[in-house]
């Protein structure tokens, strides 16, 4: 007669089950528990890196994180085939709207492919299409209200000025919510026809828009890029920028090897949680499955009937995890995400979706560690002589010691460490988990202090109070003359819960276009002479240089201290003792030197360029101590007073200013405040900016 054993194993399985409703009921809510935290905590993490990432997008303006001016086909065909590199685009730019002399608008064609890919995910409230005849048009809504169309309709009639007043009908396309800031200016989309219409070709030089692969950072892509892409001049540079999914885990963590330990820590403690609520039963299980094995039931058939337990207490655990996790997801975290992060950026639907990958590691980690857990017993009953495992008691050990006598108070501390230590393999494991558990507790609070806004806020001070002087806006020279005087100082300092003033100081001087130092920043500018391919730009080229002048920053020896070690750790060339000592300064850039011109300007390092007032009043010469991006990895946080493409920004210490017989004028204040005053506090500043 044939053995039913697979009816056998299902009724035994059935059972065992059955005699355990309380081992059950844990397990199963363990195995929930564990799925939750795992499924939950790691889409709160990849939500808000999504929605992060939206945000950085939609301030930008474009997903592309990294750009080439002047780029031709060639290089951008060039591009595309480096493994390192997602996606690229060609924005031809080739002119402005205006309402009166205020530009609200950038003329600007792109292919379909450049626009779906980089532009459509920084835009929300997209209506219509992408113009296809001359005659159409696509505008952002600051661009409408700027012309003083509140309520636009594809399909209408508007009129666009351009550059020398001339006017233009258009047909409304389509139209699109952008978030800039309010200093740059929107994109007015045009088609291919309209802008050869207007004497371009799409094979001119264009501003090539690059996405880089993730976790790639801003400086690693720029060396990248310039070893496997030849330039077409000297002035030609890659503008590298961190990806954002690089800058959202730097925000969030403080790096990815900080987020991968920490979610190796989240792991291994919902691991160690089943582990551990896994061996409260162990005793029992080891003596029924020994008790199985005196039987005659196989290794083999003990796994199955294990297993046929096991898929039970899954199924009822995973099952409440992920009703739960779902409800949390899908309910809970689009509202939180998009309230808290998304705030003036838009909707958040775009970063709220299902993902598998998710979902697929949370069932394994849990199925696995339940499922290894449960087979321990199994493996100590094989271990052990079947009648041996009848009496099992979970491994207590003897620690081989002569027992010694001892006062009352010392035998209960004893008996406690012996109990303690009955099982070192247990206790082991449990001050373990401890250990784990204290770990998990810091992680988790690397991550809520990331998530947290308020810690970025509190980084910040809490007023800044800056005069506008911007003389470079002017038609020729105009001495800049506004800064805090010492009687507006002092009725600030006097308010009641003022902890820190920080002043910044600076100004504006004039300096010589023909001077050396200033050639390679020209240059890269394109605003050297006959480097502009039209009148428009060769007259503004020519005003820069007629009237070349500098904003200035006064740095203190603890900013000159930190810029030293910058130096040091990203092996910068400039020179710092002569600027400690006031005989030169250092000139910013903002990302206006290709790396080319960057490594011959060092050679300039030590000549002199000279100084003057506005008012022609010669100040004498300042030694040149290099060039030192805006932007660069490490430096030091410094107020500057405001600049344009072309001109340079000097830092200088209090000793030149004294050389120079100049005094200092404050253009910046920052506040720091007592945080119970801080209403206060703003309500006496805006009573003494008024008085002013």
């Amino acid at each position: 007669m044939k053995n039913n054993n697979r009816e056998v194993i299902r009724l035994l399985a059935g059972k065992l089950y059955a005699s355990d409703s309380r081992r059950n009921h844990i397990l199963a809510g363990t195995a929930a528990v564990s799925f939750f935290l795992l499924f939950s905590i790691f889409s709160i993490v990849v939500g808000r890196i999504n929605a992060e990432k939206l945000r950085f997008t939609r301030m930008a303006g474009t997903a592309a994180t990294t750009f080439l001016e002047d780029a031709t086909m060639e290089q951008a065909e060039q591009i595309m085939e480096l493994d390192y590199i997602q996606d690229v685009g060609m924005e031809y730019i080739f002119g402005g709207i205006y309402r009166g002399e205020k530009e609200i608008g950038a003329r600007v064609y792109v292919d379909k492919t450049t626009f779906d890919l980089m532009l459509r995910p920084a835009y929300t409230k997209i209506y219509g299409e992408y113009p296809k005849e001359k005659e159409e048009v696509m505008l952002a809504r600051r661009t409408l209200e700027g012309m003083g169309i509140k309520e636009p309709n594809v399909g209408m009639g508007i009129k666009l000025i351009t550059e020398g007043g001339r006017e233009e009908k258009f047909i409304l396309s389509g139209f699109y919510t952008e978030f800039m800031g309010e200093e740059q200016s929107p994109y007015g989309f045009f088609s291919k026809r309209y802008y050869e219409k207007a004497g371009n070709s799409t094979g001119q030089a264009a501003v090539l828009a690059i996405r880089q692969k993730d976790w790639y950072d801003g400086e690693g892509i720029e060396n990248m890029l310039y070893r496997d892409i030849p330039t077409i001049d000297r002035a030609q540079q890659f503008i590298g920028g961190d990806s954002i999914s690089y800058t959202t885990v730097l925000e969030l963590v403080g790096g990815l090897d900080i987020g991968i330990c920490s979610a190796l820590l989240i792991i291994l403690c919902a691991s160690m949680l089943i582990y551990n609520v896994t061996a409260l039963s162990l005793c029992r299980d080891v003596r029924q499955y020994g008790l199985l094995k005196t039987l005659g039931t196989t290794s083999w058939q003990t796994v199955r009937i294990i297993l046929r337990q096991i898929a039970r207490v899954l199924f009822i655990g995973m099952a409440a995890g992920m009703a739960a996790g779902g409800v949390f997801v899908f309910g809970v975290l689009p509202r939180v995400l998009e309230g808290r992060y998304l705030e003036g950026f838009g909707e958040a639907s775009a970063i709220i979706s299902f993902h598998p990958f998710l979902l697929l590691g949370a069932v394994l980690l849990t199925a696995t560690s339940t499922l290894f857990s449960s087979f321990i017993p199994i493996w100590k009953v094989g271990r052990m002589a079947p009648a041996s495992s009848l009496y099992y008691l979970g491994g207590i050990s003897g620690t081989g010691r002569k027992e010694q006598k001892s006062g009352r108070g010392n035998q209960i501390a004893l008996m406690a460490w012996r109990n303690m230590f009955r099982n070192r393999k247990s206790a082991i494991i449990t001050l373990g988990s401890l250990f784990l558990g204290l770990l998990t507790a810091l992680a988790a609070m690397v991550l809520v202090q990331g998530m947290d806004y308020r810690n970025k806020i509190e980084q910040d001070d809490d007023f800044e109070l800056s005069v506008a002087n911007a003389p470079f806006l002017s038609d020729g020279y105009q001495e800049p003359r506004l800064c805090f005087d010492s009687s507006f100082l002092g009725q600030i300092s006097a308010l009641d819960g003022i902890r820190e003033i920080k002043r910044s100081a600076g100004g504006y001087l004039a300096l010589d276009s023909g001077d050396t130092v200033w050639q390679p920043l020209l240059e890269g500018s394109r605003m050297g002479e006959g480097m502009q391919d039209n009148e428009q730009d060769r007259q503004h080229a020519g005003h820069v240089r007629k009237y070349y002048m500098a904003g200035y920053t006064v740095v203190d020896e603890a900013y000159i201290d930190a810029l030293e070690k910058c130096c040091s750790e990203h092996g910068l060339s400039l020179d710092i003792e002569g600027l400690r000592e006031g005989t030169s300064a250092v000139a910013f850039h903002f990302n206006e030197l290709s790396r080319q011109l960057e490594e011959e300007s060092v050679s300039y390092i030590g000549e002199s360029f000279s100084l003057r007032t506005f008012a022609g009043k010669e100040l004498g010469e300042v030694k040149f101590g290099g060039y030192l991006k805006r932007n660069q990895k490490g430096l030091p946080p410094c107020e500057t007073e405001a600049s344009t493409s072309g001109y340079p920004t000097l830092l200088i210490s209090r000793k030149c200013l004294r050389r120079l017989g100049l005094y200092e004028k404050i253009f910046a204040l920052n506040i720091n405040v007592d945080e119970k005053m801080e209403a206060e506090v703003k309500y006496q500043l805006i009573f003494l900016k008024l008085e002013e």
